[in-house]
């Protein structure tokens, strides 16, 4: 079949005014094949479509595309079903100051939550926007946590695969709070998860405190087939719970072999009751693992010690290789006030390293140890200012020194 082009587009203009757009494509389509062109169809995707909305903060005309999803596109349903739940929340954030729509949005929300209950797949997919890191994952939360118990399970898989948002995972979990418990105890009793997750599991149960838990924790601390890590992290708790007995089993722990018992004991020392001896802290800064000196330093700025725990903190700042730990130790020294001063100031002399003087210009600055200054001592602080040749400390040195002739003035 051949049509001439002059007679089709005499009657594509007659017919055009009283065509609707469907009727001017599918003619588009009639003229293609007539003049012999090949044109490539691709299915439309409801779901997708409605996510590009989403993404473009269109949460209404997301809603309308996921709804036509659920309806048509059957392999995917879960999927939109948990997106729709989003949809309709950020519809219900959008229209906040409108009472009678706020409500509608949150009525159709908590219908969609209903149904999503119901749904395991939809509860995963609903998880997994979690990692979108954006304004829909925080819609995310908020349906996770109303969910609740319902959404325990998808949410402990979830925490041993997204390990970037294993930290949101776990606020969710304590919002929740009791009824996650059973949960919680489930997976560390019987569940296949590596130690640090189950060690993660009972440091929230023991936050979240609820009725029963000191008894669970109790058979989790004397099961000698449990890891030792997770046995420490259970005596951890139990202290914090007011079983004192415990303490020297923690500071033992300190010296085990056990990478994961030293790190679960090393996270207790920040909270212990009795101070422990600072040189007991002191030697388990050269402890191999990160995490573990991290903790230490913690705990050294909570039980404060004297000039050895200063110097310690010091060669902590100026060596340590896990710039976390160097960090850490410099919130720490910033809290021992006046007598870290002039130990300060003569590391700072000395280092070699630029990026270890701007820590200690840090500690220097600190509110509490400025007001050690003597005379002297900025003169002392101004001489090596006009020695020192790295551009970003000489900025950080200016304005401590700022710092101190304004402290002067007040």
């Amino acid at each position: 079949m051949r049509l001439h082009f002059r007679a089709t587009k005499r009657a594509s203009e007659r017919w055009r005014p009283a065509l609707g757009v469907t009727a001017l494509l599918t003619l588009g389509v009639m003229l293609s094949f007539s003049t012999g062109c090949e044109v490539d169809r691709v299915k439309f995707n409801r779901l997708e479509e409605a996510q590009r909305f989403l993404a473009a903060g269109e949460p209404f005309q997301a809603a309308a595309y996921f709804e036509e999803s659920i309806e048509k596109e059957l392999e995917t349903k879960s999927k939109a079903l948990a997106y729709l739940a989003v949809a309709h929340d950020q519809s219900m954030r959008r229209v906040r100051s409108i009472e009678t729509e706020r409500v509608k949005y949150e009525q159709k929300r908590d219908e969609r939550l209903s149904e999503i209950r119901k749904d395991p797949v939809a509860i995963q997919y609903l998880v997994g926007i979690l990692e979108n890191h954006d304004q829909t994952s925080q819609s995310a939360i908020e349906l996770l946590v109303t969910l609740g118990v319902d959404a325990a399970d998808a949410l402990i898989n979830g925490y041993g695969e997204m390990k970037t948002d294993r930290d949101v995972i776990l606020g969710i979990f304590q919002r929740v709070g009791d009824p996650v418990i059973p949960a919680l105890q489930a997976a560390v009793s019987g569940r296949v998860l590596d130690t640090e997750q189950k060690i993660q599991y009972v440091r929230l149960i023991g936050d979240i405190d609820a009725e029963g838990s000191n008894s669970f924790l109790t058979t989790i601390r004397n099961d000698q087939m449990v890891s030792e890590g997770v046995r420490t992290a259970a005596a951890a708790e139990l202290y914090k719970h007011g079983e004192k007995g415990e303490r020297d089993f923690l500071l033992a722990q300190l010296n085990s072999t056990d990478t994961l018992s030293r790190r679960s004991a090393s996270y207790a020392m920040s909270y212990l009751n009795d101070k422990p001896a600072s040189n007991v802290l002191i030697n388990h800064l050269g402890d191999e693992n990160a995490f573990v000196r991290m903790n230490i330093v913690r705990a050294l700025k909570v039980h404060q010690g004297g000039a050895e725990a200063i110097t310690a903190l010091l060669n902590t700042l100026r060596n340590d290789a896990d710039n976390g730990v160097a960090n850490e130790a410099v919130a720490a020294l910033s809290q021992y006030g006046i007598p870290v001063l002039a130990p300060a100031l003569d590391a700072l002399e000395k280092e070699p390293e630029w990026t270890r003087r701007q820590r200690l210009v840090q500690v220097l600055g600190a509110d509490e140890v400025r007001k050690g200054f003597t005379q002297n001592l900025e003169f002392r602080l101004y001489e090596f200012y006009r020695k020192e040749q790295q551009q970003q400390v000489q900025g950080d040195l200016a304005r401590l020194l700022d710092l101190l002739e304004a402290d002067k003035n007040k």
